[in-house]
């Protein structure tokens, strides 16, 4: 199954500056956050903002669990970067942390697996719980644990449960989503979850979304932007946290020398949603590229590899979203 995406959006408390500044330009950083339990090595994290010195108030994005345990080595913060360019857009600084066990931070199996990307969301929901200071509210898409296959929970009767148990203390102001063909958690269950939170006290509003692709438990994904950030950008203004929506980075021209299938691949590389990437051109109109990579020097060094396969000589074109330094960008085969 694909890795999850889940979850949510917590907002912590700090405050603004000013209004966030009306620029196309966003600023990243992997970080690696200290946890007694983690060791030296700390929790994989990654940080999108808008770009400047301004403080922005803090959208913390909470992944989910894959069915398959193995899956959660594969697990990545940056694969979230499409998502959390969306809040930045909005004036956010997004952090995803990967918890103990997932991707990069170390831990072992400290928690069962099942749920898709919808464990974000429980644990979104059981944060507001009890809630940290600062907590001003918080977004849970399609939440839930314990799916084992389509449309079936292990124990709904118990999920219910712990969703009112939740409703007890929880307070903050809450979104719920779940699109009405969500193979996870159907639409009677996840009624079942509300009407349980809700008696308990909880403070959410939720939302039906209309069926999704396939498969609905896949709506809060970048290509289902869309269709998500309708609600989004509602419930920010409504609980007086929305901000005018910052435009994407224009995009680069593409190289010259490139011929029409080159451009194509040129195109793919602007649409590619992973930072850390790169493209290298070659005075012949050879080109390679490559995204996703740990540093932007991994990417770099891997995509000037791929040109050469195709010229002796290559240069550095863009990296992520910004044309290429003019000064150390290229590379001649040895």
């Amino acid at each position: 199954m694909a890795v999850s995406r889940k979850l949510l959006l917590l907002i912590a408390g700090l405050l603004l500056a000013g209004a966030p500044a009306h620029a196309a330009e966003f600023y990243t950083e992997d970080l690696r956050i200290p946890m007694a339990e983690t060791g030296s090595q700390g929790l994989e994290a990654f940080l999108v903002r808008p770009a400047g010195t301004k403080r922005y108030p803090l959208a913390l994005l909470s992944h989910g669990s894959p069915r398959s345990f193995d899956d959660r080595a594969t697990m990545s913060a940056h694969k979230y970067y499409g998502i959390a360019l969306e809040y930045a857009r909005r004036g956010y600084a997004a952090l995803i942390v990967m918890r103990r066990g997932y991707g990069t931070s170390p831990g072992g199996r400290i928690d069962s697996v099942g749920g898709g990307h919808s464990a974000g969301g429980l644990a979104t929901v059981a944060l507001t719980a009890q809630a940290p200071p600062g907590l001003v509210a918080a977004i849970s898409f399609a939440g839930g644990r314990g799916s084992r296959d389509d449309d079936d929970v292990c124990n709904p009767d118990g999920l219910v449960q712990a969703f009112a148990t939740f409703g007890k203390t929880s307070r903050v102001p809450m979104l719920w989503v779940y699109a009405t063909n969500d193979s996870f958690f159907g639409p009677d269950l996840a009624r079942r979850l509300y009407d349980g939170f809700r008696a308990g006290g909880g403070n959410a509003k939720f939302i039906a979304a209309p069926p999704y692709g396939d498969d609905g438990h896949y709506l809060y994904s970048v290509v289902g932007r869309p269709q998500w950030t309708p609600y989004l950008d509602a419930f920010l203004r409504e609980r007086g946290l929305g901000h005018d929506v910052l435009s994407l980075p224009d995009p680069l021209p593409p190289p010259s020398r490139l011929n029409e299938a080159a451009r194509a691949e040129f195109a793919r590389y602007l649409a590619s949603t992973m930072p850390h990437k790169a493209f290298a051109v070659s005075p012949n109109g050879g080109y390679g590229w490559r995204a996703g990579r740990a540093t932007v020097d991994d990417a770099q060094r891997d995509s000037l590899a791929a040109c050469m396969k195709w010229s002796p000589t290559c240069t550095l074109y863009a990296v992520d979203d910004h044309l290429a330094p003019a000064t150390d960008q290229s590379a001649r085969a040895r």
